[in-house]
Protein backbone atom coordinates (compact mmCIF):
# COMPACT_ATOMS: atom_id res chain seq x y z
CA UNK A 1 0.00 0.00 0.00
CA UNK A 2 2.84 2.40 0.84
CA UNK A 3 4.60 1.85 -2.49
CA UNK A 4 1.34 2.42 -4.35
CA UNK A 5 0.73 5.73 -2.59
CA UNK A 6 4.36 6.79 -3.07
CA UNK A 7 3.97 6.23 -6.81
CA UNK A 8 0.62 8.01 -6.91
CA UNK A 9 1.66 11.21 -5.14
CA UNK A 10 3.92 12.54 -7.94
CA UNK A 11 1.10 11.99 -10.44
CA UNK A 12 -1.31 13.90 -8.22
CA UNK A 13 1.26 16.69 -7.81
CA UNK A 14 1.52 16.98 -11.60
CA UNK A 15 -2.24 17.07 -11.94
CA UNK A 16 -2.43 19.80 -9.32
CA UNK A 17 0.21 21.87 -11.13
CA UNK A 18 -1.68 21.49 -14.42
CA UNK A 19 -4.95 22.52 -12.77
CA UNK A 20 -3.19 25.50 -11.17
CA UNK A 21 -1.76 26.62 -14.50
CA UNK A 22 -5.13 26.30 -16.18
CA UNK A 23 -6.76 28.27 -13.39
CA UNK A 24 -4.13 31.01 -13.63
CA UNK A 25 -4.76 31.28 -17.38
CA UNK A 26 -8.49 31.37 -16.71
CA UNK A 27 -9.04 28.25 -18.81
CA UNK A 28 -9.60 25.91 -15.90
CA UNK A 29 -12.12 25.53 -13.15
CA UNK A 30 -11.37 26.41 -9.54
CA UNK A 31 -13.45 23.40 -8.54
CA UNK A 32 -11.16 21.09 -10.55
CA UNK A 33 -8.12 22.71 -8.95
CA UNK A 34 -9.54 22.25 -5.46
CA UNK A 35 -10.47 18.64 -6.20
CA UNK A 36 -6.91 17.94 -7.36
CA UNK A 37 -5.56 19.57 -4.21
CA UNK A 38 -7.90 17.54 -2.05
CA UNK A 39 -6.86 14.29 -3.71
CA UNK A 40 -3.18 15.09 -3.16
CA UNK A 41 -3.67 16.03 0.49
CA UNK A 42 -5.71 12.90 1.14
CA UNK A 43 -3.00 10.67 -0.30
CA UNK A 44 -0.22 12.47 1.57
CA UNK A 45 -2.11 11.98 4.81
CA UNK A 46 -2.87 8.35 3.98
CA UNK A 47 0.83 7.76 3.34
CA UNK A 48 1.66 9.06 6.80
CA UNK A 49 -1.01 6.82 8.35
CA UNK A 50 0.27 3.77 6.51
CA UNK A 51 3.88 4.49 7.46
CA UNK A 52 2.86 4.87 11.09
CA UNK A 53 0.96 1.59 11.01
CA UNK A 54 3.91 -0.15 9.40
CA UNK A 55 6.24 1.23 12.06
CA UNK A 56 3.90 0.10 14.83
CA UNK A 57 3.65 -3.38 13.31
CA UNK A 58 7.44 -3.66 12.97
CA UNK A 59 7.88 -2.59 16.58
CA UNK A 60 5.31 -5.15 17.73
CA UNK A 61 7.18 -7.91 15.90
CA UNK A 62 10.43 -6.77 17.49
CA UNK A 63 8.89 -6.80 20.95
CA UNK A 64 7.45 -10.25 20.36
CA UNK A 65 10.84 -11.55 19.27
CA UNK A 66 12.78 -9.65 21.92
CA UNK A 67 14.93 -8.01 19.24
CA UNK A 68 16.17 -4.47 18.90
CA UNK A 69 13.74 -2.32 17.00
CA UNK A 70 14.63 -0.66 13.70
CA UNK A 71 16.36 2.64 14.27
CA UNK A 72 17.30 1.75 17.84
CA UNK A 73 20.77 0.95 19.17
CA UNK A 74 21.58 -2.79 19.41
CA UNK A 75 21.59 -2.60 23.22
CA UNK A 76 17.94 -1.62 23.17
CA UNK A 77 15.37 -4.40 22.98
CA UNK A 78 11.61 -4.36 23.10
CA UNK A 79 11.52 -0.93 21.48
CA UNK A 80 12.95 1.15 24.24
CA UNK A 81 13.72 -1.29 27.03
CA UNK A 82 17.43 -1.12 27.78
CA UNK A 83 19.33 -4.28 28.66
Amino acid sequence: MIKKIERLIPVLQQQLEIRKTLLEHETGSKVNYLQAMQALIEQQQELEVQRSRQHEAENAVCRDRGNACPGRPPSTVACGTTI
